[in-house]
C-alpha cells in the first residue's frame, strides 16, 4: 500500500467515526520520519504510524416476559471492539501491544436455580478467532445446553450477579508492514433453561469494553 493510499485510508477512518458517532481513541500519531530520497534531490517525505481503538457498543441486556420466557431462545447481546494499525514507512514493520478489559457496571441478575448452574455467561473470542477461557476471578463453563430447542450449546464465564473490571489480556500483539484490523467479539448470554427463572424478570446488565496501548520493553 502506498503512502497516498494509507493517507486515504486514515481519512476514511476519521470520517467513519465522525459520521457514525463511534467513540474511538487515536492512540498514536507518532514516529515522524523525514528522509532524503537521494543526495542530489532536496525532497523529503513524512509518514506516521496510526493506532486506532474502537471499543465497540456498550453491552446491555434487560429480561422481561416479552423477550424471555419458556420455549424462547436465550437472550443475547454482543459488541465487537476493533484495533486498527496503519504502518508508517513503506516496508517497515509497525509493532505495538494493547490491553483489553471488560467492565461490568451494573448486574442485577441472580442465580435462581442451582447456584452452580450459570445463568448469565460472558463469551469472548479474540482477534485470532480463539475463545478466551481464562480470566482471573471468573469461572469458565463449557458446553452448557439451554433447554430451548432453538439454542445450541453455549460456553463462557459465569457472570451471574457479578460486577467489576476484568482484565482479558494485558499484552496483545498487533503488527504489520501495511495496515491491519483486529476484531474481537464479546457476547453476553442469559441462558434459558426452560425452568422457573421468573426471579430474573426485570433484571438488567450493562457493561463496556476498554482498549489501551501498552508499552513493552524488549
Amino acid at each position: 500500500m502506498s503512502v497516498r493510499q494509507k493517507n486515504i485510508l486514515l481519512f476514511v477512518f476519521v470520517l467513519t467515526f465522525v459520521f457514525m458517532g463511534i467513540t474511538a481513541t487515536f492512540a498514536f500519531f507518532t514516529n515522524l520520519n523525514v528522509s532524503r530520497v537521494s543526495e542530489s534531490q532536496d525532497v523529503t517525505s513524512a509518514t506516521m504510524e496510526i493506532l486506532v481503538f474502537n471499543p465497540g457498543d456498550p453491552i446491555d441486556i434487560y429480561a422481561d416476559s416479552y423477550n424471555f420466557s419458556e420455549a424462547m431462545p436465550s437472550l443475547w447481546d454482543k459488541t465487537i471492539p476493533t484495533v486498527t494499525l496503519i504502518a508508517g514507512s513503506e516496508h517497515k514493520k509497525a509493532t505495538y501491544y494493547y490491553s483489553v478489559n471488560i467492565e461490568i457496571e451494573k448486574n442485577t441478575f441472580e442465580h435462581t436455580l442451582d447456584p452452580s448452574k450459570p445463568e448469565v455467561l460472558l463469551h469472548i473470542v479474540d482477534a485470532e478467532g480463539k475463545e478466551i477461557k481464562n480470566i482471573n476471578n471468573l469461572t469458565y463453563y463449557e458446553n452448557i445446553k439451554p433447554d430451548s430447542r432453538e439454542d445450541e450449546l453455549v460456553s463462557g464465564f459465569d457472570i451471574t450477579g457479578i460486577t467489576g473490571d476484568f482484565l482479558v489480556t494485558d499484552k496483545y500483539l498487533i503488527e504489520t508492514t501495511d495496515s491491519i484490523t483486529h476484531e474481537w467479539q464479546f457476547d453476553i448470554i442469559f441462558v434459558n433453561y426452560a425452568e422457573n427463572q421468573n426471579q430474573n424478570s426485570g433484571k438488567e446488565l450493562s457493561g463496556k469494553v476498554s482498549l489501551e496501548k501498552v508499552d513493552v520493553t524488549v
